[in-house]
């Protein structure tokens, strides 16, 4: 069938159509290539179960449109043999790609392309109740007599509990050229990059071995852009993968050329229109399975989120959770809250342009678009925050985002979870010059992420690497101006593109090395430099000052024109101050990142160490194929440390408060001061050697709209008669109260005061100080006073700053030679509650910013 040329909305141009058959070296086909014969096994793919470290699903394809007579998977913990063919398990004979229906342990999946009209053959086996930290090998077998042909593999389960691992990332692969390819077929996108990018992973630069698993940031083969031979793609980009994939997990991100044009409605049904084949893209049928996505549910069988669309379909696999050691991952489907329309879409730009006709017969008419904007459900703009919410209020809330709030809450409940780990395909901060940052993303999800402290963001994308700052919260007001307007808009508005707030740019030095501190603010890394023929590693910048710039997407990309003109798709319309971006790679442009989790000796010490390797394009990476070689690195082109709190292990210098009005003796002067950031969990007081206290729930803070301070006191208990003992306390209290209510200078506080043995209720200022009794065997003994202050009245719930001070002192038992007293410090001064309000605005000044919150 003849195709109509035209032009393809995607983020980069891709070559233009050749003529003639596809016969390497002369360009991509424009009609459907045969799939090869056989069912011998290939494609071997890995993803984990539940629980990483005890379930594993083991994937695999028959090569072409043949299914495999018998399939069994054998799997043990020696290798396969003879005489240990270890344990077998039989697939039943393939179905369609079905998602109403909870996938079985054991299938098959049939699914034939709506375009092309090929069908295809896809096997899956959950394996479960498997050892933690244990290597499996595993046989596959396609059954066929009297000589089956067999495939092996193996792979090595999750650690339980706390323990080290290693993981990668990269995003946006596409296939190798032709000479390296499984079919010698020439496809959109296609470069030997995406060969030497699977070699990267299996033998990293840093020679420390590969990873447990890897991370696949979105558009894994670009099988959209190939109207007539989606599974032909499919299967290059497999069999290029199978080299790691059938020996570790590869667990992808939905991307928007994982989007595909197909015969069926949204949901993946059938269309029905009159007409036949022909009419169901004039009628709005284009989709090619559910949403799209039916290559892609096809051959990967993900974690289960338990959730079903109000389609009735279930949603596994288009978003997902797992935990592996102490971290927390999450794979988001974006293509639910972007703004860019960038899937798979017919628009040219010729008058009149007839519709695109495929093999299968299908007309997809000019201006025809795939656009997955909220297909899990609505959400509404918010003023408070400038957000997206699910719209409870026309009951069809998003549940995509209901569930990611769940999951995210529950990671921050799990005391065996220190880090959050979340990947997806576009991105919420980009300041390439490709696509942009979309501030559907921005107004969905990063609240969320703000509020449950993700600690990194990882995307693809842009075809590029870079990182940025830690942020939280963002900056109010219109920072945004309208370079490219869509018809509703004018040049140069000003527009509020919810600017992420930086928190911090200058990194604590942790060992040798340069880390950002999590807790204080999440990271973003777009790592989509895979191996595409088209890198974006080319970023905006003022041209009056040359600090960076990012492109704004803060609307759906409207499509002009006419038929009878011609159609075109806007770019990002607006621009902002990339303020939050830290580095970038311009040299160059593709590369991979090695993650290395460490979880340090307790709860929330763990800590991610990123090495990312910039690899060089082929060496005729500016030719029409792509094809060639290049040398992968040895060294790392930048190492950086994430961990929550690793900033606490700064030490203010020694402040000496002089002896005053709580009667402390001369002896006990402040001889030393730490603090630590809010929620340190686990950090040892280098003063004391105690480890501070369990970290307070963000969700309950930000449930009172608070901008949580946590404020612990320790001072001596003086010794002496009851009354005076009472007294004393209430001193104290006072003074405490009289100085974080504030003088004027600093925001008043509500605090909760404790004191040594007993209390009562104090009002300061008009704010509760609420005191009740300390524990004596701990807190007295050892001098504990905790204050727990949260700001109320006119604290900047915008960007507040933060603080957690730790004041060391004890009861004055040293002359008994229980306490050595370089131990202690004392609240002291005149008046003391000037000392304390200096203290803070010291602290401020050396610590500053401790925590920002939105």
């Amino acid at each position: 069938m003849a195709a109509t040329e035209g032009v393809v909305s995607r983020q980069v141009q891709s070559p233009p159509d050749a003529t003639g058959a596809a016969t390497p070296p002369s360009g991509r086909a424009l009609a459907t290539v045969p799939l090869p014969s056989g069912t011998a096994p290939e494609q071997l793919r890995l993803c984990w179960g539940a629980d990483p470290a005890t379930a594993v699903t083991v994937s695999w394809s028959a090569p072409g449109s043949t299914p495999q007579p018998r399939p069994t998977l054998a799997y043990s913990t020696a290798p396969i043999t003879p005489a240990r063919p270890g344990r077998i398990v039989w697939l039943p004979e393939p179905q369609p790609l079905d998602v109403i229906r909870p996938r079985p342990q054991a299938g098959a999946v049939s699914f034939t392309d709506g375009l092309g009209g090929q069908t295809t053959y896809h096997y899956h086996v959950q394996l479960t109740g498997l050892e933690p930290g244990t290597r499996y090998h595993y046989r596959i077998s396609d059954g066929t007599a009297p000589n089956p042909s067999t495939a092996d593999g193996s792979f090595e389960t999750a650690p339980a509990g706390r323990a080290a691992f290693r993981f990668s990332s990269f995003g946006d692969l596409a296939t190798p050229s032709s000479d390296r390819s499984a079919s010698g077929n020439q496809w959109f996108q296609s470069c030997d990059n995406a060969w030497y990018a699977v070699n990267a992973i299996e033998e990293p630069g840093d020679g420390a071995g590969p990873p447990l698993f890897h991370l696949m940031n979105g558009d894994l083969c670009y099988a959209n852009l190939e109207y007539h031979n989606a599974p032909g793609v499919w299967r290059d980009f497999a069999v290029n993968v199978s080299r790691s994939a059938r020996n570790r997990p590869w667990m992808p991100a939905l991307g928007n050329h994982e989007i595909e044009f197909g015969t069926c409605d949204p949901a993946g049904r059938r269309g029905d229109a009159p007409g036949g084949i022909a009419a169901q893209g004039a009628a709005g049928n284009f989709w090619n399975g559910p949403y799209g996505y039916g290559h892609y549910l096809s051959r990967f069988l993900l974690p289960d989120n338990g959730v079903i669309n109000y389609d009735g379909n279930h949603l596994r696999g288009n978003f997902y959770a797992f935990k592996v050691g102490t971290v927390q991952f999450i794979s988001l489907d974006a293509d639910d809250v972007v703004y860019q329309e960038s899937a798979a879409s017919y628009l040219s730009s010729k008058p009149d342009a007839p519709p695109m006709i495929t093999t299968s017969g299908a007309a997809i008419p000019n201006g025809a678009s795939t656009y997955n904007h909220g297909y899990t459900g609505d959400l509404r703009l918010s003023p408070a925050g400038n957000a997206a919410v699910p719209d409870h209020l026309g009951r069809r809330p998003n549940l995509q985002t209901l569930w990611l709030e769940r999951t995210l809450a529950d990671a921050r409940r799990d005391k065996g979870i220190d880090m959050i780990v979340v990947f997806m395909h576009q991105c919420a901060l980009s300041s390439a010059r490709a696509n942009g940052s979309d501030l559907g993303i921005r107004r969905a999800w990063l609240p969320l992420f703000d509020r449950y402290e993700v600690d990194l963001v990882l995307s693809g994308h842009e075809h590029n690497y870079e990182r940025s700052y830690p942020v939280r919260g963002y900056d109010r007001g219109a920072h945004g101006t309208v370079v490219s307007p869509h018809p509703d808009q004018a040049g140069g508005e000003k527009v509020d593109t919810r600017r992420p707030h930086v928190v911090t740019t200058e990194p604590v030095t942790v060992g040798d090395l340069p880390g950002w501190d999590t807790q204080q603010g999440t990271v973003f890394v777009v790592l989509g430099c895979g191996g595409t023929n088209a890198p974006s590693n080319s970023y905006g910048a003022d041209p009056a000052t040359g600090a960076p710039r990012a492109k704004v997407i803060t609307r759906r990309n409207a499509t002009t024109g006419s038929q009878a003109t011609g159609l075109r798709r806007h770019p990002a319309d607006s621009v902002e101050d990339a303020l939050w971006s830290a580095r970038t790679s311009t040299g160059d442009p593709y590369g991979y990142a090695i993650f290395d989790v460490d979880p340090g000796e307790g709860p929330g010490e763990t800590t991610i160490t990123m090495q990312f390797f910039a690899v060089p394009a082929v060496s005729n990476g500016t030719g029409p194929l792509h094809d060639g070689t290049t040398t992968l690195p040895d060294k790392p082109y930048e190492t950086v440390v994430f961990g929550r709190g690793i900033s606490c292990r700064r030490e203010l210098s020694l402040i000496s408060v002089q002896h005053g009005e709580l009667g402390m003796p001369q002896h006990a002067q402040l001889s030393r001061i730490s603090t630590e950031l809010r929620r340190c969990p686990g950090r040892e007081n280098p003063v004391d050697g105690r480890r501070a206290s369990p970290p307070v729930r963000p969700a309950a803070l930000a449930d009172r709209r608070r901008c949580p301070t946590r404020i612990a006191l320790l001072w001596p208990v003086r010794q002496g008669r009851p009354g005076e003992e009472r007294a004393l306390r209430r001193r104290q209290v006072r003074a405490c109260g009289e100085a974080l209510a504030g003088d004027g200078a600093h925001p008043p506080q509500q605090l909760e005061c404790v004191a040594g043995r007993r209390g009562g209720l104090r009002r300061r200022r008009g704010r509760a100080i609420g005191c009740r009794p300390a524990n004596r065997a701990e807190d007295v003994r050892h001098g504990r006073v905790d204050v727990v202050g949260v700001p109320a009245g006119n604290c900047d719930e915008e960007q507040q700053a933060c603080l957690r001070l730790e004041w060391i002192g004890g009861r004055d038992r040293h002359a008994r030679g229980q306490v050595p007293p370089q131990r202690y410090g004392v609240v002291g001064g005149s008046p003391a509650a000037r000392s304390l309000t200096e203290f803070a605005s010291v602290l401020a000044e050396q610590a500053e910013p401790l925590c920002r919150l939105a």
